[in-house]
């Protein structure tokens, strides 16, 4: 209980708009003066390949492949394609909104600048990832968990200047794309693709870590969420199965049944009989 009462005076962040893109057109220009301040509109870019430039007041920052520019809608700022730079011009975005979410820009460009070092393999990017992904897919499980990617995209960025030539562990690269994708159907292919390392060798380094492998965790997580849903969601089970990353409801009750020797029925049941006795 107190956890959510946490949770609800923190200040949830929204994703407004996400995406990758690939420009083509030299003549690709934004002044940010001109946009509309509302709604709140804190913008991460990162590029891909090319480059693209940011001018503030005082100077031009340049943004290479692995490198992020930090703006916000309705500021003295301006952006586009640098005229020595090659095309095309891909990058990964994220608008992100909310009640906290200058703040937190303005302390994350006073602690970085207007530039953020962002490499391939970092945290940071793999959460902005994800994010696209999730955006795209309209596969937040939640509020509250598009506002933690939100909240925890931009502490990785405030992270990345102490920790960005730091090795990143694999079993826990592998532990987090788990935790964010649990709820939707995804293969330990599609996972070894995402961090760039053979299945096999995350497999061996999982389990080194974990003692279990990649696929068992994922397993036992989704069943602790199944059998917390199921004693206090009123959803039908078919939707339950859904939010926990099953493709239907009889794949759901066979590894429910496994783990826990009942049904999700039966386990919907027992919790129903609890609370109306209480």
């Amino acid at each position: 209980m107190q956890f959510v009462i946490y949770a609800m005076q923190l200040p949830l962040l929204s994703i407004l708009y996400s995406s990758s893109d690939t420009v083509q057109d030299r003549d690709y220009f934004f002044d940010n003066y001109t946009r509309p301040r509302t709604p709140i509109a804190c913008v991460i870019q990162r590029t891909r390949r090319g480059a693209a430039y940011l001018d503030d007041p005082q100077t031009r920052h340049i943004a290479q492949p692995g490198e992020a520019i930090l703006f916000q809608h309705g500021e003295d700022t301006r952006y586009g394609i640098p005229e020595d730079s090659e095309l095309p011009y891909e990058n990964q975005w994220v608008c992100i909104s909310g009640e906290a979410a200058p703040e937190l820009l303005r302390g994350l460009i006073s602690h970085t600048g207007r530039k953020l070092s962002m490499p391939d393999g970092s945290r940071a990017s793999r959460l902005l990832q994800t994010i696209i992904e999730h955006y795209q897919q309209r596969s937040f499980e939640d509020r509250f968990h598009e506002s933690t990617l939100a909240y925890t995209l931009l502490m990785a960025c405030f992270r990345l200047s102490d920790t960005e030539s730091t090795p990143l562990d694999i079993a826990r690269q592998s532990q987090e794309y788990i935790l964010s994708n649990y709820h939707r159907p995804f293969s330990q292919q599609d996972m070894a693709a995402h961090i760039g390392i053979s299945r096999e060798h995350i497999s061996r380094r999982f389990k080194e870590a974990y003692g279990v492998s990649p696929g068992q965790y994922c397993c036992q997580f989704r069943m602790t969420r199944a059998k917390d849903l199921l004693s206090i969601s009123y959803a039908p089970i078919s939707e339950i199965a859904r939010q926990c990353g099953f493709a239907d409801a009889n794949s759901f009750t066979r590894a429910f049944k496994q783990c826990y020797g009942i049904s999700p029925r039966e386990m919907k049941d027992r919790s129903s009989h609890t609370q109306n006795i209480q």
